[in-house]
Parts: structure tokens; sequence; C-alpha cells
């Protein structure tokens, strides 16, 4: 609602800290199979704010999306991508997004061998 975008831009200064940054990267890291499954919804609205996003996309936090590729859950490998495609589509530079992190081969691998329909169609959109 209307409260939620007035909250954005004082939360977004603070989410724009040093400090901040380290512990969202850190906190996704540090995610274990069960935690990760709350966590990373929350982050596809943090990735709502532009500088937010694109600061977090030049950080190791993408590498971390990519190891929660191989997660149990269809759900948060799907959510996975659904981030990184946030990131790479609010990139300065999104070539560079996509050969810094190797993007295609991983999403070529997941069309190919991902069981999950749900998964497979996120990393075909993001291969488009």
């Amino acid at each position: 609602g209307a409260s939620d975008q007035d909250a954005l831009p004082p939360l977004e200064q603070v989410l724009l800290r040093p400090e901040s940054i380290t512990t969202l990267v850190a906190t996704v890291a540090d995610a274990d199979a069960d935690a990760a499954a709350t966590l990373l919804p929350p982050l596809a609205r943090i990735l709502q704010c532009k500088n937010l996003n694109r600061i977090l996309g030049q950080t190791s936090l993408v590498t971390h999306l990519l190891r929660k590729l191989t997660h149990p859950e269809a759900v948060v490998r799907k959510t996975s991508i659904e981030l990184i495609q946030a990131m790479y589509e609010r990139s300065e530079d999104p070539r560079a997004f996509i050969s810094s992190f190797d993007l295609l081969a991983v999403l070529a691998r997941l069309v190919e061998s991902e069981e999950s329909r749900l998964v497979q169609e996120q990393a075909r959109v993001l291969l488009r």
C-alpha cells in the first residue's frame, strides 16, 4: 500500500550504508536450506530500490544466489533466478553483469537439467 512506499526512501538510506550492504550479503551467504525459503522473498522487495539493487549487484550476493540454484526446494531456486534477473535488469552494464558471473552457462545448464518446470521457465526468461 501507500504506507509501504512512504517507508522506502528512509529505509533505502539505511540499507545503502556499507555495513548494511555487508550484513545483507552475509545473511544470504549464511542462510541454510531452511532459512533460504523465508529470506529470499523479502530480498526481492529490497531489490525494488534501484540504487540498492545496483550496489548489491556488484557484490558477492550474486555468487551466493547462484549457489542457491542447487537448493533442494524448487521455490528457492526459482526465487534465486528472479533475484538475479532483478539485478541484471537494473545493472548499468548488463553484458558485463552476465559475463562476470558466467550466467549464460549457468542458465543454459538449468534449462537443460532442471527438473522443476517453473525453474526452467524462469531460467529461459532470463536467457532471453
